[in-house]
């Protein structure tokens, strides 16, 4: 039955994805087909741009499925970086698609994802705060 289930919710996310001119496809947990472009995921919060909303920022942890339709790059937990395309597995996790080998992961496992011509969101975070001004007040002991 789970198997059934899952084919055809397979089938309606592809259609959906086929019928949008291959866009990305976000699913959250209250069962709501959210369609965009992945601008990335990082610190725990997908960035979806999208024709019909603008701009949204969902928490990745309401986040039950992902499908990009063009490879960039996924960090994840632990630290390894794949490239590659995400798609839906029938476990409720994902699959990075990558030219080399493929890497299974549940969709909270994924730390970060950034388009092929973006950049690591961790990267770009630590160059922001090397820009912040520090401050120091110099305060001397009065006699």
């Amino acid at each position: 039955m789970r198997r059934n289930a899952f084919f055809f919710w397979s089938c309606g996310l592809l259609l959906v994805w086929a019928a949008t001119g291959r866009a990305d496809i976000v699913e959250t947990r209250n069962g709501a087909r959210l369609v965009g472009k992945i601008a990335k995921i990082d610190g725990g919060r997908v960035f979806l741009a999208t024709d019909y909303a603008g701009d949204l920022e969902i928490k990745q942890e309401e986040v039950t499925a992902l499908v990009t339709d063009e490879a960039g790059f996924v960090r994840l937990e632990d630290g390894a970086i794949v490239p590659g395309r995400v798609a839906p597995e029938d476990d409720g996790g994902v699959v990075i698609q990558g030219p080399e080998r493929e890497v299974h992961a549940q969709p909270g496992e994924v730390a970060a994802f950034w388009p092929v011509d973006g950049e690591d969101p961790a990267v770009v975070s630590r160059r922001e705060e090397d820009r912040r001004p520090v401050f120091r007040a110099l305060v001397s002991e009065a006699e």
